[in-house]
């Protein structure tokens, strides 16, 4: 399969994640710091794409389950200060379209394909993520040609035929009962 990003970056992606779930402070803050300074402000498609990908390939999976997780967290957190992109948005606001469609699609496959269900859990709680924060931003439609229609059309068409359906009802209906 093709790379979505450098493998060169992939690798060195894969160090910071390593180090992220250590128990070793030191190792922890260095690491939170390297992927926030050096790539969530430089190269933040990079990043997501990279976490999309360690989510459907990695063959541990601890490691795909930290990746949805974190790739849910990053693409909705507040654009750091230090980054060249208006800090008051997301990163997912900052996304090329082509970026977001990519993303959606490795979600879709990573859902319909993993077995183990810890991390499906996790997968759907990060496609439930984007599809409300897609939905948020005027981006959803009945159109499968509109920007996110597709995805959410194929995300709804997915989730009707899993196990996960119940538990993305779950999601949509909280903010209802608050």
């Amino acid at each position: 399969m093709d790379s979505l990003v450098p493998q060169a970056v992939l690798f060195e992606l894969s160090q910071i994640l390593s180090n992220l779930v250590l128990g070793e402070n030191e190792i922890r803050k260095s690491a939170e710091k390297e992927l926030n300074e050096k790539w969530l402000a430089n190269q933040p498609e990079a990043v997501l794409l990279a976490l999309t990908q360690f989510t459907r390939q990695s063959p541990d999976d601890h490691m795909r389950s930290f990746a949805a997780v974190l790739l849910r967290r990053l693409m909705f957190r507040s654009v750091s200060s230090t980054s060249r992109l208006n800090p008051y948005t997301a990163i997912y606001d900052h996304l090329s379209e082509n970026t977001r469609k990519t993303i959606e699609a490795l979600l879709l496959i990573c859902l319909a394909n993993e077995g183990v269900e810890s991390v499906r859990n996790k997968i759907v709680d990060t496609i439930t993520e984007m599809a409300e924060g897609s939905m948020s931003r005027a981006r959803q439609s009945s159109d499968p040609s509109s920007p996110g229609g597709f995805f959410v059309l194929n995300y709804y068409e997915l989730i009707r035929s899993m196990a996960g359906a119940a538990r993305f009802m779950i999601h949509l209906l909280a903010p209802i009962n608050d």
